[in-house]
């Protein structure tokens, strides 16, 4: 059993979070190439968390039998890339165009950083102590913490994690640096041949020269050469760059099955009336050509 939170928002802000005391359990990737479903867990006892599990299409919101609340808030395809063979045949995806506008992109980092990138990479646990002393500062300034606060954990426990991982030689962990100032950090632990997306941030001053993208698209470069890693997951959640990167998906959801109870029933409708407003209202504002506008500005501020 664990703590996990039940995180209310609206849009991309985050205004509060309710605890919930559950067992958990997250799906791997692997689990979900293999055609793992189990999404069918009406009648299951206690209070359990499947996360990011294998769904099929149409499955209701919540649904109560037997003195149970099953409630997935939402679906989602969940990205990955296969980094198996070389990243000159996995850019062939690509169109002409898009390859040059990507490459463009990096081309015009490397010129605001006096002709060449410069990107580190993090694997050794001396190394691991140098990234997170300087991730963990950058952090702090990424709309990922500000808004939805899932910037670089700094912890104790996480701080042991990275070290063990190092030690195994399961950490892989980059930064991208403009004269010497990080500017974007990602964090992806190797687990079963898999590189984990686990966190990214990056300094919002920097954004009109994509330094998101420009990490992402040289840690997928020196992934394909890593000969310890098959896939990368980019895990739960959706976005315009991880399908931009993606080379398949997988339908997943996050699957709550809970004991019936008023207050349990209370925080769950809730958390889905919320999330149907955020739906609509971004819905609303994407229709008059607001949202991406309201998104940067959020971001920047």
């Amino acid at each position: 059993m664990r703590t996990i939170p039940l995180n209310f928002r609206l849009g991309d802000v985050a205004l509060f979070s309710l605890p919930l005391r559950l067992s958990v359990r997250l799906y791997s990737l692997s689990e979900l190439i293999s055609n793992s479903d189990p999404t069918e867990v009406v009648g299951v006892r206690g209070d359990l968390a499947l996360l990011s599990c294998a769904a099929g299409a149409n499955l209701p919101g919540v649904m109560r039998r037997d003195r149970v609340i099953r409630y997935i808030p939402h679906t989602y395809e969940r990205f990955y890339v296969d980094v198996r063979g070389s990243f000159e045949q996995y850019l062939e995806k690509f169109s002409a165009k898009t390859r040059n506008t990507s490459k463009r992109k990096v081309r015009k980092f490397a010129e605001i950083s006096g002709g060449q990138i410069d990107f580190r990479e993090y694997t050794t646990p001396d190394a691991a102590s140098e990234f997170h002393t300087i991730a963990k500062e950058l952090s702090t300034r990424t709309y990922q913490e500000r808004l939805l606060k899932a910037g670089l954990p700094t912890d104790a426990a996480f701080i042991a994690r990275l070290r063990q991982q190092a030690e195994s030689g399961a950490l892989r962990a980059y930064l991208l640096f403009h004269e010497g100032r990080p500017v974007s950090y990602l964090y992806c632990p190797v687990e079963a041949g898999t590189a984990v997306y686990e966190h990214l941030g990056f300094d919002p001053e920097y954004a009109k020269w994509s330094p998101g993208f420009v990490l992402q698209w040289l840690v997928l470069e020196r992934l394909f050469a890593d000969s310890a890693v098959e896939f990368f997951d980019f895990t739960q959640g959706e976005g315009e760059q991880k399908r931009f990167f993606a080379t398949g998906s997988i339908r997943c959801a996050d699957v709550y099955v809970l004991q019936d109870r008023f207050k349990i029933r209370l925080m769950i409708y809730g958390h889905a009336w919320l999330a149907s407003l955020s739906s609509g209202l971004g819905t609303a504002l994407d229709a008059i050509g607001l949202k991406s506008r309201i998104k940067r500005i959020l971001r920047r501020t």
